[in-house]
């Protein structure tokens, strides 16, 4: 099957009654702090990586990225009017990269890493893209603020099948990197680990070694989550030309036989977490167990795998006993207006 990867964009204004910051629209976790310390503001609406796995896009996504041309006014009203003396973390991506392509042409981040800069605001970017470079006179300079950097293995093919759109995996290693050097706080997420995928120990360690070599101090794991109702795996009618379900990325990777295994392992085998299909807790544990095990003394975390398992792994707390993760890297300060800035 042949797939266009040419994603149009739609150009919208916010109306007056959305917000852009907010909680996350969904459950409240044992386990982690998103709607309880992490509130989120996803720079654009659906992501142009076109990861196949994506488990935050749906039949009732926007077709294809959005745009929001108002949006810088309407971060700043939010802050104005719902964050100022409050101590939250403000999440950059928890449904969509901020450094996805159209980021190159519109430069909406960057101008909110400013705005939040000026409100002393905490916040953490979520990305896979090298983009995230650009930015570094502000990410350096700026000690209230820290980097996710998803990469879930060095495999060129595994990023041709799975991440159509995504950097190369050397790519990325070279932006954590350059990251590092310049003094970024940075927390990889080995995310997703597909089961009979990406999920080896030789294959495990030969990633995590290559981002301890390059200074990686914190990495948190995650297990590839499916919807209840399979439109991740199997599509659904009316899906953009240029999104892939996993279905058809699995048997891209080694055929139907594959595609059935991990269908059973996730929908016959398996059972619900926070509202996803994820594999019975025995198999998340021994996978993850395999990365902190190769993590060694590193700081690591799990994320949404399972409140029984994250107790078992992992060894990032805080001072005072809390579990941190990727989200929740820093304590947040009071989000303030530092008037001594230009907007």
């Amino acid at each position: 099957m042949v797939y266009n990867m040419s994603i149009d964009v739609i150009v919208r204004r916010l109306k007056w009654k959305e917000e852009v910051i907010h909680s996350p629209r969904g459950l409240i976790r044992d386990e982690c702090y998103l709607g309880r310390g992490v509130d989120v503001l996803n720079v654009y609406e659906r992501c142009g990586h076109a990861c196949s796995y994506c488990y935050v896009e749906w039949p009732w996504s926007p077709r294809t990225v959005i745009v929001r041309s108002n949006i810088i006014g309407r971060v700043r009203r939010d802050l104005l009017r719902r964050y100022l003396g409050k101590k939250v973390v403000i999440n950059l991506g928890s449904a969509t990269d901020p450094y996805q392509p159209v980021e190159g042409r519109y430069k909406f981040t960057r101008r909110i890493i400013k705005l939040l800069m000026k409100f002393n605001a905490s916040f953490y970017i979520c990305t896979k893209s090298d983009l995230v470079l650009r930015d570094l006179d502000l990410l350096n300079s700026y000690d209230n603020c820290w980097v996710g950097f998803t990469i879930s293995s060095l495999n060129d093919d595994f990023c041709r099948v799975f991440e159509s759109n995504a950097p190369k995996p050397s790519i990325r290693i070279e932006a954590i990197r350059r990251l590092i050097e310049n003094n970024v706080f940075v927390v990889v997420r080995i995310s997703p680990i597909i089961p009979m995928v990406n999920d080896s120990v030789e294959e495990l360690r030969r990633l995590l070694e290559e981002l301890k070599s390059i200074g990686v101090n914190h990495f948190v794991a995650e297990i590839l989550k499916l919807d209840r109702r399979r439109f991740i795996f199997n599509g659904w009618n009316g899906k953009p030309n240029w999104k892939k379900s996993l279905k058809d990325s699995l048997i891209e990777w080694n055929g139907e036989k594959l595609a059935r295994a991990i269908e059973k392992i996730y929908y016959e085998e398996g059972e619900v977490l926070y509202g996803y299909r994820v594999p019975k807790e025995n198999v998340r544990f021994n996978i993850l167990k395999n990365v902190r095990e190769i993590c060694g003394n590193l700081k690591f975390t799990t994320c949404n795998m399972g409140l029984n398992i994250k107790k078992k792994l992992a060894n990032w707390f805080s001072d005072e006993g809390e579990f941190m993760c990727a989200c929740y890297a820093k304590k947040p300060l009071t989000i303030s207006l530092r008037r001594n800035m230009d907007g």
